[in-house]
């Protein structure tokens, strides 16, 4: 295989928590990465944690580097659709992390600028490349539970008050950042829905909670609730007209987690042979696609802006509690 080089725009707590360990998992005769940063010390301090292969300060010198072939943004919200949009015109492919953009018109301008420059978009739902998701997907194909009638799922995670998603104006808030989970979750079998409520609870300008109803073509309906301010729980579970398939942990499945399928009172684990770091599918899939061996899937696209037209819609629905 091809040795992909990853570019890391940002420095935070998902690139050391979640995409690092993923990297190394890959191995580095498959990959390798170089992280920029505001400043050489903190490109140097994080690259050197991180046992990367380089650095570069600032931005722009890493996207302009002939030797990266992605580049994976983990930015605050609000910078997601510049560099997006600068590092495809590079000529890099790019993973952005979730939300692509704050908007409708945010996503198709750096969707345009993926097409205009042939190179691959993601959106960093590493969910959808689990095998617990594709398992599911799999199984409600096969008719396991019927056709799928409605999804309950829940997200919360105490991010403590010293926290950049608290700040409005980097595009802050628990639906950008929670409430995407569940509707790219529900956007796997319902279309764009026809009516939304729901409530927030505010706190420094931005949703601390959101609790959601959404109605889709059908009758098809997605009710969930997230928020920053309770220790971290999750779950999902998808209704059908023949059962229900419970999931305790649908984003981020960590070895302990588990699926059970419920029909007529009886119930059934569902197996599902996907351990390690959660980045781990979706950058080993990237990485191949990137290096010409695979398809390219799950790519940013209806999807994505499925979620995010939603999100404009429940923002502007939403009442505060």
């Amino acid at each position: 295989m091809k040795k992909v080089r990853w570019g890391i725009l940002g420095s935070g707590w998902i690139v050391g928590a979640s995409f690092v360990p993923a990297l190394h998992r890959l191995g580095r005769e498959a990959a390798d990465a170089v992280i920029a940063s505001r400043t050489p010390e903190r490109a140097a301090q994080k690259a050197a944690e991180w046992e990367l292969a380089g650095w570069a300060a600032p931005y722009d010198a890493l996207i302009a580097r002939d030797d990266i072939d992605v580049v994976y943004i983990a930015l605050p919200n609000h910078l997601h659709e510049e560099w997006a949009v600068r590092a495809l015109e590079a000529g890099k492919h790019v993973l952005v992390e979730k939300p692509l953009g704050l908007t409708v018109a945010s996503e198709e301008r750096m969707m345009a600028a993926a097409d205009r420059s042939h190179r691959y978009l993601w959106e960093a739902y590493a969910f959808l490349f689990r095998e617990q998701t594709r398992e599911l997907v799999r199984r409600i194909q096969a008719g396991d539970i019927g056709a799928v009638t409605s999804i309950q799922s829940r997200f919360y995670a105490d991010i403590g008050e010293d926290n950049i998603r608290w700040q409005p104006a980097l595009g802050g808030g628990a639906l950008y950042d929670l409430g995407v989970y569940p509707l790219r979750l529900a956007a796997l079998w319902f279309s764009d829905p026809v009516r939304v409520s729901g409530t927030f609870r505010p706190h420094r300008g931005v949703d601390a909670e959101t609790m959601a109803d959404v109605w889709h073509p059908g009758a098809h309906r997605l009710q969930f609730a997230v928020g920053f301010t309770l220790p971290f729980q999750t779950g999902a579970v998808l209704y059908g007209t023949e059962g229900r398939f419970v999931v305790t942990n649908p984003y981020h499945p960590a070895p302990h987690d588990r699926v059970f399928v419920e029909r007529r009172g009886e119930w059934e684990p569902v197996a599902v042979g996907d351990d390690g770091p959660t980045f781990f599918p979706m950058l080993s899939h990237i990485t191949r696609a990137v290096a010409g061996e695979i398809p390219a899937g799950h790519r940013a696209g209806p999807g994505s802006l499925a979620v995010i037209r939603t999100v404009e819609q429940l923002r502007a629905a939403m009442t505060p509690i």
